[in-house]
């Protein structure tokens, strides 16, 4: 039984390697105030948090989503500086009661994973119901009819006892333009689960250090893309570039082996030794 889905959003480099859709992933400033390992409430705990609980809940002045959003806002910048932490974002803010909204602030820890757009399935979602919502979460960004009915089923990764259905989008220049412009938006706004989203090379995701940093979904993803498309060269010839090979020109093929007109430096060489000798 499926339980989450995820994404691989893609597109092809003018060097033909395809660049995908990874973010850091983040951890809730919350689980800073309890030791999880003892269960009991740490020194940050104590000094921080009922500050943190009071600010991941809106006051009775807050009268819509948006008042709400830039509640969330500015308590992301107070407690980037309350708690000297660099970054900090809210995730999707849900109503709990009229007029009261409630959100998980997040921060990037030290040892963070990377991954693509993911989630949970909500209700009686289908995969594909569920991948669209979280691409609204998380961008800001909904997919046309058109790009949804483009996205190819590459499998289902098991993580855990979590089921993952992946699908996969190839998008272009306009699309991509639409995504950073979105990454760039909700960054300002201090908003979004995932820091530093961007398009990033496969060769890059693959090397050595950066592919013990995915997570096991991602890793899972990828490699169903890979299975999908095949490797880097039969993607690049599908695309119709040969990387690293010179092409032989209709003109170098025409003038092997000629002589008379167009006469190569060496008949030209030739032919003044036969006069010297007369």
């Amino acid at each position: 039984m499926t339980t989450g889905t995820g994404i691989i959003f893609w597109l092809m480099g003018q060097d033909g390697i395809p660049a995908i859709l990874v973010g850091k992933e983040t951890a809730y400033v919350s689980d800073l105030i309890v030791d999880n390992k003892t269960k009991k409430e740490t020194e940050f705990g104590i000094k921080f948090g009922v500050k943190i609980n009071e600010l991941e809940t809106t006051n009775s002045t807050v009268n819509t989503e948006d008042d709400a959003k830039t509640y969330f806002r500015r308590g992301a910048r107070e407690l980037e500086g309350l708690l000297g932490i660099g970054e900090i974002r809210y995730d999707t803010p849900i109503q709990i009661d009229t007029n009261k909204w409630k959100v998980n602030y997040r921060y990037l820890p030290k040892n963070f994973k990377r991954g693509i757009l993911k989630g949970g399935i909500e209700g009686s979602e289908d995969p594909k119901q569920t991948i669209l919502r979280e691409i609204s979460e998380e961008l800001g960004f909904k997919i046309g009819s058109k790009e949804s009915e483009q996205m190819i089923y590459l499998g289902q990764c098991l993580v855990k006892k979590e089921n993952y259905t992946i699908f996969s989008l190839e998008i272009n220049n306009t699309i991509w333009r639409t995504i950073k412009e979105k990454i760039h938006d909700r960054k300002l706004k201090k908003s979004g689960e995932l820091f530093d989203l961007d398009f990033k090379k496969i060769s890059y995701i693959e090397s050595p250090d950066i592919i013990d940093q995915l997570n096991y979904a991602t890793f899972c993803s990828i490699q169903l893309f890979n299975q999908k498309f095949g490797n880097l060269s039969s993607m690049t010839k599908a695309h119709g570039i040969l990387p690293n090979k010179k092409r032989k020109t209709k003109k170098a093929k025409g003038n092997k082996g000629k002589r008379g007109k167009g006469e190569n430096k060496k008949g030209k060489t030739r032919k003044r030794k036969m006069k010297n000798k007369k």
